[in-house]
C-alpha cells in the first residue's frame, strides 16, 4: 500500500500554500518537468473552517517540508478537489471515482494573452 500524506491548515491560508505550491513546482522540474504522479488534493471543511491538503504517494518529498502526516487514502468528497497537480491526477489516483464536472487544479497557470499586431 502506498502512503498518503495529510495537513490541515485553518481557512483562508495564504503563505502555506505558495510555500506548497513552489515545492512541488520544485518536485516536477527535478523529475524532467512532469508530476510523475504526484499530486495534491484539498478539502475545505466548512464545519471546523479548516483546509486539508492530502498528498500523494509520488508527492511523498514535500510531506516533510509542509509538516504533513502519513494519512489513509483520502475519499473524493463534496468540497475535495485537485489543488496541484497535473489533470490526469483523478484518473491515476481515483479511476473508479465518477465526477459530474470536470475539476481543474485551483493553482491553474494563467493563459498568456495574445500579441497584438
Amino acid at each position: 500500500m502506498k502512503t498518503w500524506y495529510s495537513k490541515e491548515y485553518p481557512s483562508p491560508i495564504g503563505t502555506p500554500s505558495k510555500q506548497l505550491d513552489d515545492a512541488f513546482r520544485e518536485l516536477c522540474l527535478a523529475q524532467g518537468g512532469r508530476p510523475n504522479g504526484a499530486a495534491v488534493f484539498s478539502f475545505h471543511d466548512l464545519q471546523t473552517n479548516a483546509l486539508t491538503f492530502f498528498l500523494s504517494p509520488e508527492a511523498g518529498t514535500l510531506a516533510g517540508s509542509i509538516g504533513a502526516v502519513p494519512c489513509k487514502k483520502p475519499t473524493p468528497l463534496p468540497r475535495f478537489a485537485l489543488s496541484i497537480g497535473d489533470g490526469k491526477s483523478w484518473e491515476i489516483h481515483f479511476p473508479t471515482f465518477e465526477r459530474t464536472k470536470p475539476q481543474t487544479s485551483s493553482h491553474s497557470t494563467p493563459v498568456p494573452a495574445q500579441r497584438r499586431r
